[in-house]
């Protein structure tokens, strides 16, 4: 089986109970820049509830180019302010400690391109989740946000007592709680 995906900034655990099912994962990196599907956003659960986190873009979010053209914008010290929301609603995660470090690593790292950043972190989260996948590209596909929510998938979240269990998140969220115990949740959702 094949998953059709554009790349977002640390998907969604729907969008990875999606990508955990396949072999490959098949991405137009042709597709045209869609501010509505929010490739450069995550969502994160606070105490506050939802809270999202933006990677900027150069040039802004209204642009007319290719998703492979984004660029992202460092003028302001977003990935510092991303790693404090993380240490702020996960530090009392069980496996925050043992990933942080590797995700704020690649966020060091920089990119120019949110593709590559978002590839690099698909990369990563599938390393954690020890599921072998890979990419192929395509030119001819359009591809549309995916709306699944795994409302099935029940497991332990820091701030679950005040907000109740709230699966349509970031896969940080899943990994941060449940750790090598992630990958067996998503094979049974």
């Amino acid at each position: 089986m094949q998953t059709l995906l554009l790349p977002t900034y640390c998907a969604s655990i729907a969008t990875f109970a999606d990508i955990y099912q396949s072999q490959s994962i098949c991405m137009n990196e042709n597709a045209k820049w869609n501010k509505n599907l929010h490739l450069n956003r995550c969502t994160v659960l606070s105490s506050q509830g939802n809270l999202f986190l933006s990677v900027p873009l150069a040039g802004g979010r209204n642009q007319k180019t290719l998703l492979k053209d984004m660029k992202i914008f460092y003028g302001d010290n977003w990935i510092l302010h991303h790693q404090k929301t993380l240490q702020t609603c996960y530090a009392k995660a069980p496996w925050f400690d043992y990933l942080i470090d590797d995700f704020k690593e690649i966020l060091n790292q920089k990119h120019s391109y949110l593709l590559d950043l978002n590839l690099a972190l698909l990369s990563h989260f599938m390393n954690c989740l020890e599921q072998p996948f890979r990419i192929d590209a395509t030119k001819n596909i359009k591809i549309k946000e995916d709306k699944t929510i795994a409302t099935d998938l029940l497991y332990h979240q820091v701030f679950e007592n005040k907000k109740g269990n709230n699966a349509d998140i970031s896969i940080l969220d899943l990994l941060f709680n449940e750790g090598k115990n992630a990958r067996q949740l998503l094979t049974s959702s």
